[in-house]
């Protein structure tokens, strides 16, 4: 089947959503926040539009949607929900921040015109977000589950109503739960369907899409990502779980920097060398990390040994003869 037929809303209705959920809180902020014109103009990145006063569809579609911080929350959020090109963007942030998103954002306008965000609407981005998060649970993998999926969740997951999802599960002889109530980090439904037998529903279901995997190739790459941008990490672990997550040996450094087996093996425990920008972009090459983040992250670490040890700024070379591989 089209995975296209599946998706309920197109980006352009979104899209939709998100400008006049923007606009609703131009207007609560015009009314109560500081009395300046100039803060709406800066919060809707655009000048001359009255919010509030029938504002025309040119004057909407004028407010750049991009520079706003929802838009791209939102565009993550879509991608993931529908697993879409570009679906392995969402991350733990993005899936911690929606629920703030739906609760927090106005759900009227100074007039109490309802936006998309009031759930009285079941509007397209709200029903999106919502099966975002779902799925997110039902999986786990962002956010310390998987967790048990109310009916609420398997109806937006599957692409079906909710009397539907009942009738199906009572006829299949699924059994709901409902001793888990608090334990969902959204307070969901009380009655719900364990995670196990929840993909075992779903995976039933011709509207359910699953989730798409990333390539093996690609998979290293972001787990190397991760590493790398964890401040947690210190330098030895850093090197430690590159190395176990490439199959990279430390036979394999010497042989890329031309360096001793003793400044590979001072560096990957994490003691002080002296420090050889090239060999670390060596490195950096072939655990396939960009340069920009492994190298300074390592001349950090020498630097802050510098003082117990003494900088040495220069090139360390004992085996001169041996080739550079490229």
């Amino acid at each position: 089947m089209n995975k296209a037929k599946n998706i309920p809303y197109s980006w352009a209705e979104i899209e939709d959503d998100i400008q006049m959920a923007i606009i609703a809180q131009a207007d609560i902020l015009g009314t109560y926040g500081p009395n300046s014109l100039e803060v709406v103009d800066a919060y809707l990145g655009v000048s001359g539009i009255t919010i509030g006063f029938q504002e025309t569809q040119e004057e909407m579609d004028s407010i750049p949607l991009e520079r706003h911080l929802i838009y791209g929350l939102c565009q993550r959020a879509y991608k993931y929900a529908y697993q879409l090109d570009g679906w392995e963007e969402f991350s733990e942030e993005c899936w911690y921040e929606i629920p703030g998103l739906l609760n927090g954002f106005p759900r009227t306008d100074m007039h109490s015109e309802l936006s998309p965000f009031d759930p009285q609407l079941r509007s397209p981005i709200r029903t999106m977000l919502k099966t975002c998060f779902a799925r997110a649970m039902l999986y786990g993998e962002l956010c310390s589950g998987p967790f048990d999926l109310s009916i609420k969740d398997l109806s937006l997951l599957a692409n079906m109503t909710i009397p539907a999802v009942r009738t199906s599960l009572s006829k299949e002889g699924f059994r709901l739960d409902g001793r888990d109530i608090g334990k969902r980090p959204d307070h969901g439904d009380s009655a719900t369907l364990a995670s196990d037998d929840a993909h075992i529903w779903l995976s039933r279901r011709r509207g359910f899409i699953p989730n798409r995997k990333i390539p093996e190739a690609d998979h290293q790459s972001l787990q190397v990502q991760e590493v790398l941008t964890n401040t947690d990490l210190a330098f030895d672990k850093v090197m430690l779980r590159l190395m176990q997550i490439t199959g990279v040996k430390q036979t394999t450094l010497v042989d890329v920097t031309g360096m001793s087996i003793e400044w590979v093996s001072a560096l990957v425990k994490g003691d002080y060398v002296a420090c050889d920008a090239e060999a670390l972009c060596a490195i950096a090459r072939v655990f396939d990390a960009k340069e920009a983040n492994f190298t300074p992250l390592a001349l950090r670490h020498l630097l802050s040994h510098s003082d117990r040890f003494g900088f040495l700024l220069k090139k360390t070379r004992e085996n001169k003869s041996k080739p550079r591989i490229q």
